[in-house]
């Protein structure tokens, strides 16, 4: 009985296999697929292989890369600190090379001094210089001075036509006259400045009516009272540039206020003899030596400026001033003038900037109210808006 019981129940367990086994295969009777791990020992082990090759060369490829990429980077750094290092090294090395032979230069020995360190120039102390070099010096200084007007002189002489030549055989001759020698020039007429100031009564009338409608003629109306004398100075130079450029004027007329030894150019600065030198008064003197280099130097005797509206040489202070002004001007040659309206000079004066009959008229009316009646000089002009046409 023991034996037929194991029988059966072998039978029973490979029966239940084989409906499992058909369940498993399912209609279709195929076998099921093994996903166990020995299905990948049949793939090929020649593709696995290549794989793992280009996977190993790839990876020392970028290790090569990157070893060498830090070893660059490792390199800079090290010869940027070996630059820094060496170029802080020669500079303490050249520092302490310059103080040696600075120590050197001051504790070598000298057989023609006495022993011990050089004594230093003090610069700054004033240095005496002989009379006799100082009196060279100075004749050499003036020797440059007239070299250079000269040069002057000759440019301006080219620029106007003027003929040096014929002038010097004219004063050989003894014929040449101060009238004459505007026919020396051929080419511009040199300008006239005026310079009226605004504190002369009945100013704009003198300069609407009275002052010459000529192009040489350059009138310059200016405030009394907020002119300075370097504005002054910009004015005149500006004036003359627009005229012509470097062009030079042959005379200048100050038509202000004054009396005998002194004139009143600007507010609070009379011009006499002792204020034209004080301290504190440097523009001034500034002012008028700057007017030097725009007078004429063809010929040098032509340049003149007047004073007008006053008798500047009623007293010994306004020849003195006059004197003391021609000295400031020099190296150039300009004369200071300021003679009576009533002269043949002060003729000569009026005639160049104004029609003397309306200076006339004017002059007798400048201090009166009432206005100017110009057809007493001028029939024959009407008077229209307060101008003449």
């Amino acid at each position: 009985m023991g034996s037929g019981a194991s029988k059966e129940k072998k039978n029973a367990s490979q029966g239940k296999g084989a409906s499992t086994a058909t369940s498993a295969q399912g209609g279709n009777g195929k076998a099921p697929v093994n996903t166990n791990r020995t299905s990948l020992q049949c793939a090929d082990p020649l593709a696995d292989g290549r794989a793992m090759v280009a996977v190993l060369k790839i990876q020392s490829i970028w290790r090569g890369y990157r070893s060498r990429e830090r070893s660059n980077e490792a390199s800079k750094a090290a010869t940027k600190i070996q630059r820094m290092y060496r170029r802080r090294l020669s500079n303490q090395q050249l520092s302490e090379t310059l103080e040696k032979r600075h120590e050197k230069r001051e504790n070598r020995s000298r057989q023609w001094k006495e022993e011990g360190k050089l004594k230093r120039v003090d610069w700054s102390e004033e240095i005496k210089i002989g009379e006799q070099t100082e009196e060279e010096l100075n004749s050499f200084q003036d020797d440059i001075i007239d070299v250079k007007w000269f040069a002057e002189q000759t440019l301006e002489a080219n620029s106007i036509g003027y003929s040096v030549e014929k002038e010097k055989e004219l004063k050989k001759c003894g014929k040449l006259k101060r009238e004459d020698r505007s026919q020396l020039i051929s080419r511009t007429i040199r300008p006239r400045i005026l310079l009226v100031s605004s504190n002369v009564q009945k100013a704009e009338q003198l300069i609407k009516h009275v002052v010459k409608k000529e192009s040489h003629i350059i009138t310059i109306a200016y405030d009394f009272e907020k002119t300075s004398f370097p504005k002054l100075a910009e004015k005149i130079e500006k004036r003359l540039n627009e005229y012509k450029q470097g062009s030079k004027a042959e005379s200048v007329a100050f038509y202000c206020q004054g009396g005998p030894g002194h004139a009143y150019i600007l507010k609070k600065r009379v011009l006499t003899p002792a204020k034209l030198h004080k301290p504190g008064e440097e523009d001034m003197e500034k002012f008028f030596s700057s007017i030097g280099p725009l007078m004429t130097k063809c010929p040098a005797e032509d340049a003149v400026v007047y004073f007008m509206g006053f008798w500047l040489h009623g007293n010994k202070q306004g020849e003195k001033l006059c004197k003391s002004l021609t000295e400031l001007m020099k190296p150039n040659m300009v004369r200071f003038e300021a003679p009576l309206e009533m002269s043949r000079e002060g003729a000569e004066m009026l005639s160049a900037y104004f029609h003397v009959d309306r200076y006339k008229l004017w002059k007798s009316q400048q201090h009166l109210s009432m206005e100017i009646d110009w057809r007493k000089v001028e029939p024959d002009v009407n008077i229209q808006n307060g101008s003449l046409k």
